[in-house]
C-alpha cells in the first residue's frame, strides 16, 4: 500500500514551466512569450511547447495562441518573427504536432509553419 502512495505522489499534476523567449511587436504594443511545459513521473514523460500573446502594458491574462505536442528529445523551440505590427509568424520543428492554433487575434494575423530545423 505504501508503494501505491509513493507512485501517486510522484506523478506531478503541475508541469515544470521553462520560459524560452519573449519578443515584442515592432510598435511595442504586443508581447509574445514562448515556454516549455514538462510533466514527469513514473511512466509519464510529456513535453508541450506553448506560445502566448498579451498587450505589453495590459493587465489581462495572456492568451494562448499556439500549443505543440513535442517529442521528448526536442527542445521545444518556437521561432517568433514579426513581419510588421499586424503580422506574426511562428515557426516550429518538424517533429512537433500542433494541438491548438489561433490565426487571428484583435488586429493581428498569426501564421504557424513547420520548419526544417
Amino acid at each position: 500500500m505504501a508503494g501505491l502512495g509513493l507512485l501517486i505522489a510522484s506523478c506531478d499534476s503541475n508541469p515544470e514551466i521553462i520560459p524560452k523567449d519573449e519578443v515584442k511587436s515592432p510598435d511595442g504594443y504586443w508581447v509574445v512569450k514562448t515556454q516549455l511545459e514538462r510533466w514527469s513521473g513514473p511512466g509519464n514523460n510529456y513535453l508541450d511547447s506553448s506560445v502566448t500573446l498579451a498587450r505589453a502594458k495590459g493587465q489581462e491574462k495572456p492568451q494562448e495562441i499556439l500549443s505543440l505536442d513535442i517529442p521528448t528529445d526536442d527542445l521545444g523551440d518556437v521561432v517568433v518573427t514579426w513581419r510588421d505590427s499586424h503580422h506574426l509568424e511562428l515557426g516550429y520543428r518538424k517533429g512537433a504536432k500542433v494541438t491548438f492554433q489561433v490565426v487571428k487575434c484583435a488586429d493581428l494575423e498569426i501564421s504557424a509553419t513547420r520548419m526544417a530545423f
